[in-house]
């Protein structure tokens, strides 16, 4: 227990002594923009990448939401697939159900306009 105290001591100041010289580099760096005419280029740079892996993270979560919305597509086809061919048949036995339907109807209604002559001519 004591050597990981120990290293986490040892880790904590070589966090320190790193974030130090990064500030050092950071301000000889901003010195040197400022030197040369383009203060802010390293500030532009990091903001650049800081968007570019935004946008990469927004890609792949985009990626993900396609997938799942094609999945439900193809999902949703096949439950239409098989709902067609459970109503095939089913449509098979209308069709001429349908059609001895609208002849009947026929029928019935040439037969009713003869009534209604023979009525007609009898009052």
């Amino acid at each position: 227990m004591t050597e990981l105290r120990a290293e986490v001591g040892v880790l904590l100041r070589t966090s320190d002594i790193l974030q130090a010289q990064y500030d050092s580099i950071k301000e000889i760096l901003m010195q040197k923009e400022k030197e040369k005419g383009i203060s802010g280029y390293s500030d532009a740079q990091d903001e650049l990448l800081k968007v570019s892996e935004q946008k990469g993270q927004t890609d792949e979560q985009k990626g993900k939401v396609l997938q799942d919305m094609s999945d439900m597509s193809n999902k949703l086809n096949q439950m239409i697939a098989n709902k067609k061919a459970q109503l095939n048949p089913i449509i098979k036995e209308l069709r001429p159900l349908r059609a001895e339907a609208q002849e009947l109807a026929r029928q019935q209604k040439r037969k009713k306009y003869r009534l209604r002559l023979c009525v007609d001519t009898t009052a």
